[in-house]
């Protein structure tokens, strides 16, 4: 594991259960040179459900701004005056993610979001400006195809490729069959099990594919843009 990525679990219940496996989903990353505070909860906190998607496992998050932490990681928030890390990726363990596989994914997910933001951190905050607005820029789309944002169908494929190599392809089909029976979160699963693990994507080209799609709405809503983007630009991400 990265020295610089630290796990940090509330309880050590929780650490004794996870912490292996915790290892074996990082072993599959080349992380940037950033530094990443991981936690794991027994309880979905207030903060992470003030914060949080209605529906997300987990999430990535930058330490600064990022407000009043849980008590069991504030505690690890700084080194004297300055910040200790750059990224949290903050977990509650939780049915359903308190089961192995739906955790892997869950967990390679979001490690994919702090790849995301620390290699083209532009492109980032323009897919959480969709991710956060999308059912307000295209009211056909239902609040749950989080897919149809280009960070999120990438942390699908990233976790699908972890979850392939942990359980095997039909360990992960045996899986998905029995979560894809949930509704609106088996829709979810239902377009997991669809993605290809050695999918192609291209950050850049597919959010700029949909600035233009949506550029009508994007310029009408001017104070939903990330600081310091220009959408009106073609070289936004610059």
């Amino acid at each position: 594991m990265a020295s610089n990525v630290a796990l940090e679990f509330k309880t050590e219940k929780l650490r004794a259960d996870w912490e292996r496996r915790c290892r074996e989903v990082l072993q599959h990353f080349n992380l940037p040179d950033r530094r990443l505070l991981c936690g794991f909860d027994e309880e979905k906190s207030d903060w992470f459900q003030s914060i949080g998607h209605r529906d997300a496992r987990g999430l990535h998050c930058l330490t600064q701004g990022s407000g009043l932490w849980p008590d069991f990681l504030e505690s690890r928030r700084y080194e004297g005056a300055t910040a200790a890390f750059d990224s949290l990726v903050y977990i509650p363990m939780v049915p359903p993610t308190d089961a192995p596989f739906v955790f892997v994914v869950t967990f390679a997910h979001e490690l994919q979001h702090f790849v995301q933001y620390w290699t083209e951190p532009r492109i980032s905050l323009a897919n959480n400006l969709f991710y956060e607005n999308l059912s307000m820029l295209d009211p056909s789309i239902p609040s749950y195809e989080t897919w149809h944002v280009p960070t999120e169908r990438d942390a699908m494929i990233k976790s699908k490729q972890v979850a392939v190599s942990l359980f095997k392809q039909e360990g992960v089909q045996g899986e998905l069959r029995s979560l894809m029976s949930n509704d609106n979160v088996g829709k979810e699963w239902e377009y997991f099990q669809g993605l290809s693990s050695s999918a192609t994507r291209n950050l850049r080209d597919e959010t700029d594919h949909l600035v233009k799609q949506y550029q009508n709405e994007i310029l009408a809503h001017r104070s939903i843009w990330p600081p310091g983007i220009d959408f009106t630009t073609n070289d936004w991400w610059k």
